[in-house]
């Protein structure tokens, strides 16, 4: 009874980081002082074969600076906080550009970037975070209430049908007193798996994204043994009642 109490206290919580926390944004930070660097702000990017970044660096008086003086470099790293790729900026156009090939531009998945620049008098950077989708419609500003109530609302939907079978006369409605409970449980599972996705979509825990598909398919496979166990069960008590059942009229 206490691990059935235990468990959706934790999905609770877990939904409760979900809304107090926000999603995985960032804004830029930039260095104070020395060489400021301005490029446009944007988070998410559509995969493609290939994408380029741009940024206008100014010196400490406001002056636009160029390849003449001034390099820059750009650092990238993964959702694991993995350092994937250094590379050097070309200037183009009165700004500096960093362009990505398919091992970045096509990659699902979020990553951050540090870009830098330096002369002999003067230093400054910028870190920032995007995300590579395949998905055209994005809402950047993601309130965390709608993804609580989207985990939430198996979980509260597996506890009415708990409460439905304990209602339920053991005597009368044995067997569909066990499929409601089996039932209930794979509802927390589902929560439980909301979680994780909004986990892996919002935060960037692209880690938990191979283990949530392992994990569902384990337990689908103990549910589905279960739940064949007690078909079988309830198929043989009712041919036994049955059987029962004719004897006693063939004694009579």
């Amino acid at each position: 009874m206490r691990k059935t109490i235990l468990f959706p206290l934790i999905l609770i919580l877990l939904a409760a980081a979900v809304m107090a926390a926000p999603p995985f944004l960032s804004d830029p930070q930039t260095s104070t002082g020395g060489l400021m660097i301005e490029f446009p702000h944007q988070p998410y990017y559509i995969a493609v074969s290939s994408m380029t970044f741009h940024f206008h660096v100014f010196n400490s008086t406001g002056n636009i600076l160029d390849n003449t003086t001034t390099s820059c470099l750009i650092h990238v790293y993964n959702a694991s906080n993995k350092h994937i790729l250094i590379q050097d900026a070309t200037y183009e156009d009165d700004d500096f550009e960093v362009s990505f090939g398919s091992n970045i531009s096509d990659t699902i998945g979020y990553f951050s970037y540090i870009f830098q620049c330096s002369n002999p008098s003067e230093a400054g950077f910028v870190a920032d975070t995007f995300e590579i989708t395949n998905t055209v419609n994005i809402e950047p500003n993601v309130s965390g209430s709608p993804l609580a109530a989207l985990i939430l609302a198996p979980m509260i939907f597996g506890i009415l049908l708990l409460f439905g079978a304990l209602v339920l006369d053991p005597e009368e409605h044995a067997v569909m007193r066990i499929f409601l409970m089996l039932l209930s449980f794979t509802t927390y599972f589902m929560s439980a798996w909301f979680g994780v996705q909004a986990l892996v979509r919002y935060y960037g825990f692209i880690d938990l994204q191979d283990s949530t598909t392992l994990t569902v398919f384990i337990i689908a496979g103990c549910l589905f043994v279960i739940v064949s166990y007690f078909i079988i069960y309830a198929f043989y008590k009712s041919v036994y009642a049955a059987a029962q059942k004719k004897k006693e009229m063939m004694l009579q």
